[in-house]
C-alpha cells in the first residue's frame, strides 16, 4: 500500500534530519533511515500502530523517540505527523486554563 508524507510531517522530517545531521551525520543518517523502514512496514501492514484515540480511524506507531501518526485511506496510507516523544501532542487542543484537579470542570481564571 502506498504511505505518503503530509505538508506538516514533510515538513518535521526535513526539519529534523537537518537538525540531527548538523550535530552528528551518523544520526541524521539513522533518522532518515528509520523514518524509511516505518513507512515499509506501514504500507504492509497498515494496521500496525495502536489507536490513540478511539473514536478516530488514526494510528500512531512509536519509533524509538519518536511518534508517527497516521490514517488510513481509500487511496493509501497518509503519515499526518512525526514529532519527538517529548514534544507536545498537537492533536489534544488541551486548554491551558483547565483545572484538571477540579471536580467540576472550572477554570482557573473562574475561582476566586
Amino acid at each position: 500500500m502506498k504511505v505518503r508524507l503530509s505538508g506538516a510531517a514533510r515538513t518535521y522530517l526535513l526539519h529534523e534530519a537537518s537538525y540531527l545531521t548538523e550535530r552528528s551525520p551518523a544520526a541524521g543518517a539513522a533518522f532518515l533511515r528509520d523514518i524509511r523502514s516505518v513507512r515499509q512496514r506501514i504500507g504492509k501492514y497498515p494496521e500496525i500502530g495502536f489507536k490513540p484515540f478511539p473514536a478516530r480511524e488514526s494510528r500512531r506507531l512509536v519509533v524509538g523517540d519518536y511518534l508517527i501518526d497516521y490514517e488510513p485511506g481509500p487511496d493509501g496510507i497518509e503519515i499526518t505527523s512525526i514529532r519527538h516523544s517529548r514534544q507536545s501532542d498537537v492533536a489534544l487542543n488541551l486548554d491551558d486554563d483547565f483545572d484538571y484537579e477540579a471536580d467540576d470542570g472550572e477554570t482557573n481564571d473562574s475561582k476566586p
